[in-house]
């Protein structure tokens, strides 16, 4: 079921746009609670509320599912982005070859630049609290960490964990010129999902900006009962263009 099938147009709308994926944070939490008022008894105590209930009807877990997925937008643009730079793609997790690369990218792009509480040294780096880094790779990979993995060799000089003050100390890089926008989306069973991005380099031209599409990537994603939204990163497709 490809998204422009699903017969709403306000979620047409919505994922076609995704103007602002805070703007859903609210209707998510509402179709969360509409979720737990079908259960055994309204007044039992729930702690896990499913994404989408077995009894639910396609077209509210086709909803569901398109929602959790704009919530990811973001964080998967920055995953397609680090498999393009690596030049293929992956069919599981256990062939990302640094699970850091996407999560320094988001915190780069989308974090170290806006106003935090996070202290802002006089040498130049952001000290972030360990428990947002643990969560961001929750939400990134779609799995529980016990521990996460060590930091890469080619982002010990940008990443230093302070064990004592259990806080990551990140220094930014300049801005990338070649980013990522959604293209698509699609419906798989099983509430999955398929969320494609072109791969775009922007430069000025003649005092012109001007934009090459050098690719696209595919990330499939899977229900999961772990991840922050319900939903994994399960695989990645890569097509390359050719730039002249």
């Amino acid at each position: 079921l490809i998204l422009k099938e699903v017969d709403d147009t306000h979620m047409k709308k919505l994922i076609s746009t995704f103007i602002c994926i805070c703007l859903l944070t609210p209707a998510f939490a509402a179709l969360a609670d509409a979720g737990s008022a079908t259960g055994p008894a309204a007044t039992d105590p729930v702690e896990v509320v499913d994404f989408v209930l077995p009894e639910a009807d396609l077209r509210m877990a086709a909803e569901s599912t398109i929602m959790r997925a704009a919530l990811m937008d973001r964080y998967m643009g920055c995953l397609a982005l680090q498999a393009f730079y690596v030049g293929e793609g992956w069919t599981s997790q256990n062939q990302i070859p640094d699970m850091w690369a996407a999560v320094y990218s988001y915190i780069n792009t989308y974090e170290l630049g806006t106003d935090t509480e996070w202290e802002h040294t006089d040498q130049g780096f952001v000290r972030i609290d360990a428990d947002y880094v643990h969560r961001l790779f929750v939400t990134m990979y779609g799995h529980e960490y016990e521990q996460l993995p060590p930091i890469s060799r080619s982002y010990s000089s940008v990443i230093v964990y302070d064990a004592q003050s259990n806080v990551y100390d990140v220094s930014g890089m300049d801005g990338e010129t070649v980013f990522t926008a959604l293209s698509n989306v699609a419906l798989g069973p099983e509430n999955s999902a398929i969320m494609t991005y072109s791969i775009v380099r922007q430069y000025v031209s003649d005092g012109e900006t001007v934009s090459d599409v050098l690719g696209s990537a595919s990330v499939h994603l899977a229900s999961s009962a772990e991840g922050t939204f319900g939903l994994m990163p399960v695989q990645i497709d890569l097509e390359t263009d050719s730039v002249g």
